[in-house]
């Protein structure tokens, strides 16, 4: 951010690395009161169809954070609610797509450090996947375009996926996945705000055999509107963006 704050100027692809744009764009995430990041995703595996939404609503100093998961296979569903060093954990029945009936008593309620080293991270961290020096390969590259840029990002299939691997693993009750594949495309704006992530990945899961996987997930992302966090009786309504 340093960097970035002494040189923002001009085609930025040239004197960035892709895994700096993206960065700089999830700390970017900060500076807005209210932010929604939704998530419509589906996996196929060994020709069963799972269905994935997501949600992540910040309300100034409050987040929040839900997974739902849906297969003849799996049905999973997860709210977290975090506040201050509190994050309380719901679970779900009678799970749809876009919808569950929510437990009113919490399943746990953890610090945020404790939270992360369960489910791999806290809600106040806005992406799941490691994007480093580290985890990025050489396949990765900038575009610029006229209404901003498209960073492509190749994920060390290992190490890019840590804290992802133990999310899974706590959703749906699995063996820790290998992964084969991650590569994430990212829309920013010209001053970098994120606008939209998709991300194609492989991987395997042992459910009884191996199982090889292949997902697709888009994220949008929304600021300055506020939206609130819906109470334990109520559900999210999901809209796709742009």
């Amino acid at each position: 951010m340093n960097k970035y704050e002494k040189n923002h100027n001009g085609d930025l692809s040239k004197t960035y690395k892709p895994y700096e744009l993206v960065n700089i764009s999830f700390e970017k995430i900060k500076n807005h009161s209210y932010v929604t990041q939704q998530t419509f995703g589906v996996v196929n595996a060994m020709g069963v169809k799972q269905t994935i939404r997501g949600v992540t609503v910040k309300h100034n100093d409050e987040l929040f954070m839900e997974n739902l998961s849906v297969s003849r296979l799996v049905q999973a569903a997860n709210r977290f609610y975090q506040k201050d060093d509190l994050v309380t954990t719901y679970d779900g029945k009678n799970i749809q797509t876009e919808s569950a009936n929510w437990n009113e008593s919490p399943t746990t309620s953890l610090t945020k450090k404790e939270h992360e080293e369960k489910w791999g991270k806290d809600l106040s961290r806005p992406y799941i996947y490691i994007i480093s020096s580290q985890t990025c390969l050489e396949t990765s590259n900038i575009v610029k375009t006229s209404d901003g840029y498209l960073v492509s990002v190749d994920l060390d299939p290992i190490y890019g996926a840590l804290r992802y691997v133990k999310q899974m693993c706590n959703i749906s009750h699995i063996d820790p996945p290998s992964f084969q594949s991650i590569n994430i495309k990212y829309t920013l704006d010209n001053e970098l705000n994120m606008l939209k992530s998709e991300v194609t990945e492989s991987y395997t899961v042992v459910m009884g055999v191996k199982a090889k996987s292949d997902a697709t997930m888009t994220e949008y992302f929304e600021y300055d509107k506020e939206i609130a966090i819906p109470d334990i009786k109520s559900n999210f309504t999901y809209v796709k963006g742009e």
